[in-house]
């Protein structure tokens, strides 16, 4: 479009720039194809960007444009961010980004958006509002990293967020998540049911365990209300909103690439997003089911779905448009930089019943970490779980606007995560 409407004015604009300017034929000749050529070449880098700009746009916000440069290109474009929310949608790997997240924080002084008790922003059943926040004790402080279970509203989030936030979350195939979570939550003790029973007996709009675990649980924390977790149609307009408005929707099954793709967005180092396998259930938890039940769980979570397969393939073009090679490159730097640290750190892996404190997961079904090297303090950091991380964040960044106050509890919490 950009190259038929400027070669239509090219005869009549240089005809008419000739006009001003009587010179001989040869020069006019001359001049006649120089402006030629600069309107071929005008015209030329106007497609060219107005196809760029096209082909970027459902992939990337314009910030991480940097993403395709390479690395000596990167420093000259890009200055570390330090706002960046993060919904942390349930069993998908998202407290090892919240793991890297708090890490950052306290690294560089940052605040994070903590609740004034509990673990949950809205205690996991009501949709996220800033008063949640705004109303804590360390409110006047800002905010610089939101990293919080919550039910997500993305317009209440942003009331509290500078403007110049970036917006992740991360996904996970929804059997294994859905497996993960009724098996890390006591489906079967608080239910009563197996989980087959309750795969073919509970309806996707039933009643949700505590109010806010069931089927779709990605779709649930998106922001979705219970009457509409079944419609399609609302799923789908949910999912085009969710995809324009974050920069980064990690997958959990490829965490390693995710976190290559989360440190070139932030402009962080990879040694900045290092993080074990944290949350991750013991092998004797895990448990098959029928072709005929899966069949059916399939169909009940239709929606996460459509939330995984749109994500998984935004997630592929980023890779593409990042570099497969280029990927490979700086995966197997993470890797290299991950297993120096862990043997710095003398990390190692244990059952959750041999654990003690910093160490201990809530659930007894997760593994976890002790870190041998206790003169290095982010080697405690990286092997912390969770909820003392919560706490632990608060505790450094928030004391001087609760100081003379009661000092809320930030690490005791629902535990259910």
């Amino acid at each position: 479009m950009a190259t038929t409407l400027l070669d239509k004015h090219i005869p009549e604009l240089a005809a008419k720039y000739l006009r001003l300017f009587p010179v001989c034929l040869y020069r006019r000749k001359v001049l006649l194809m120089t402006c030629c050529c600069c309107f071929l070449l005008l015209s030329t880098s106007t497609l060219l960007y107005y196809r760029q700009i096209h082909q970027l746009s459902p992939l990337f916000n314009t910030r991480a444009v940097s993403w395709m440069k390479d690395e000596s290109e990167v420093v000259k474009v890009c200055a570390p961010r330090s706002n960046i929310a993060f919904l942390k949608n349930h069993k998908c790997a998202s407290s090892a980004i919240q793991n890297i997240l708090f890490r950052y924080a306290e690294q560089h002084d940052l605040q994070p958006a903590l609740p004034d008790h509990s673990n949950y922003f809205g205690g996991g059943l009501r949709t996220f509002r800033s008063e949640f926040y705004t109303g804590s004790p360390w409110a006047k402080l800002g905010v610089n990293i939101f990293a919080i279970h919550t039910k997500w509203n993305h317009d209440e989030v942003a009331k509290i967020m500078p403007n110049n936030t970036v917006y992740v979350t991360i996904i996970r195939e929804p059997t294994s998540l859905f497996t993960s979570l009724f098996s890390y939550s006591l489906f079967q003790k608080r239910t009563g049911l197996t989980a087959d029973e309750y795969i073919l007996q509970t309806p996707v709009e039933g009643k949700r365990l505590l109010g806010w675990l069931g089927f779709n649980q990605m779709t649930w924390d998106l922001g979705m209300i219970k009457e509409d977790m079944n419609n399609l149609t609302k799923v789908a307009r949910m999912v085009r909103e969710a995809s324009d408005r974050f920069d980064l929707v990690m997958v959990a099954e490829r965490m390693e690439e995710s976190l290559v793709l989360l440190a070139h967005l932030m402009c962080w180092p990879l040694s900045d997003v290092i993080v074990p396998k944290l949350n991750a259930r013991s092998d004797k938890y895990h448990f098959n089911m029928s072709q005929e039940i899966l069949k059916v769980l399939q169909e009940k979570q239709a929606p996460d779905h459509l939330v995984y397969d749109h994500f998984q393939r935004r997630f592929d073009s980023l890779v593409d448009a990042f570099g497969r090679e280029r990927m490979a490159q700086e995966v197997s730097k993470l890797r290299n930089l991950t297993k120096d640290l862990m043997t710095k750190c003398k990390m190692n892996k244990k059952p959750s019943t041999e654990l003690r404190g910093i160490y201990k997961p809530w659930s007894n079904q997760i593994e976890g970490y002790t870190a041998g090297n206790t003169t290095d303090k982010r080697c405690q950091r990286i092997a912390n779980t969770e909820l003392p991380s919560s706490g632990t964040s608060g505790t450094n960044n928030t004391k001087k606007s609760w100081q003379d106050s009661a000092s809320p509890t930030t690490s005791g919490c629902t535990p259910l995560t």
